[in-house]
Parts: structure tokens; sequence; C-alpha cells
């Protein structure tokens, strides 16, 4: 059993194991206030505060698929102002972990933060560059427009997926690719020419730029690395 509500942090959890027909008494259970959680999320190479990073603040024991994240209640995500700052006002549980996300860094994930409801918790983060990866997307040698281009980690501390779109032109650019082994995806608006969802693997190392040609109708793939 486990106590909740709203205001306070989650209680630890109480075993219980009745017999079939018997009436068991659950023990008194005590609950604390809610806690709260503040930081500055920084460049890790230049220590410049980081605008517009959208942290997200979740049980330690939470195994989120990225599409989920974006459903989490709204005291469970919030955005870094101009210095880079964040506040978690209401946190409901001992201990969390908290995700930050950023189109021009790498996912970074900061593990089991203690919430306490006597005093505010401080946990800096700080966010690196990544891999950028770019190229172009053609069908049989023409640009190939609006394909979806998703990078999806297998690291399960990284968050499973980043995607862009390519241009009239068939371009695109992906930043901030964690380190990490994983794979592109590269899904038409559609199907063009009887190809849907092709993908290449791929392993990153950081601060690098991976350039990555794709013909979806020849399914050709050229790789180079700057």
């Amino acid at each position: 059993i486990i106590a909740k509500a709203d205001g306070f942090i989650d209680s630890d959890p109480v075993i219980l194991l009745p017999r079939p027909g018997e009436l068991v008494e659950v023990p008194e259970i005590a609950i604390d206030p809610s806690g709260s959680v503040s930081g500055v999320v920084r460049d890790a190479i230049t220590l410049k505060p980081i605008a517009d990073a959208l942290i997200f603040a979740l049980p330690a024991q939470t195994q989120m698929e990225h599409k989920d994240f974006y459903l989490r209640s709204v005291e469970e995500r919030v955005t870094t102002d101009t210095d880079g700052r964040y506040l978690f006002r209401s946190l409901q549980c001992r201990r969390g972990k908290l995700y930050g996300i950023h189109e021009d860094f790498a996912p970074t994930l900061v593990k089991d933060v203690e919430i306490r409801s006597d005093r505010e918790t401080t946990a800096n983060i700080v966010m690196h560059v990544g891999t950028t990866i770019r190229g172009s997307v053609t069908a049989n040698g023409k640009a190939a427009a609006r394909v979806y281009v998703s990078f999806f980690s297998l690291d399960p501390d990284n968050l499973p997926r980043k995607f862009t779109i390519t241009g009239p032109d068939g371009a695109y650019e992906m930043k901030g690719v964690p380190p990490c082994n994983g794979f592109l995806s590269f899904t038409p608006e559609g199907e063009i020419n009887g190809v849907f969802g092709r993908r290449e693997e791929l392993t990153t190392s950081g601060d690098e730029i991976v350039t990555l040609d794709f013909d979806v109708g020849q399914n050709v793939m050229q790789k180079e690395q700057d």
C-alpha cells in the first residue's frame, strides 16, 4: 500500500500478505509535504547557461518512452529561463531523476535526486553538444521532401528518439544526438516507390559531424564522418 495525496510526498510502501477471508488492519501511514527541486542548466564546455531547455522530473523507477514524456502533467515538466534556471515547486516522490532536453544538445539524465520536504534540493545539470547528423534524402536520384528522419537510441539511459524533416531540397540536419548505439530511420510522408521506413544502424561518439545521404528509392547509403 502506498499513500498518495496532493501536496505530499508518496509514502514508503507497506507490504501486506492477507490470507483468504482474513481481515487485515492497515497500520497508520505518515506522509510528508511535497518537496521542491531547482538548479541551473549549463553547456558542459563553455559553462554558459542554456535557455529553453525542457526538464522532466520523474520517480526514480520510471521507464519512459519518448512519446510519453509529453503526456506528463505540467507539474512534472518545466522550461529553463534566460539564465538557465528551472524550478519544480511541488514533487511527490522521495527519490527522482531528471531528464534535460534541448534541440542543440544531447539529452541528459540526472539519476537519484533526493527530494526533501524540509528544504529545497539543488540539482544542476550540464549538457553536451553531442553529434550533428546531416545529409540529403533522395528518391531514385531526385530530392525527397518531407521525409521524417528519426534517430532512435538503444541506450536505456538516453531518450529513445530525436527527429527532423527534410526540406524541399531533401536536406536535413539533426543536432544534439547523444553518444550511443542507435539507428536512423527514414520514413517518407506516405510511401515512395514502395519503400517505407528504411533504417541504418549508427554509433555516435559525441562532438562530431556525421554526413549520411540516403536514397529511399534505391536504398543506397553513403556515410562519411568529418
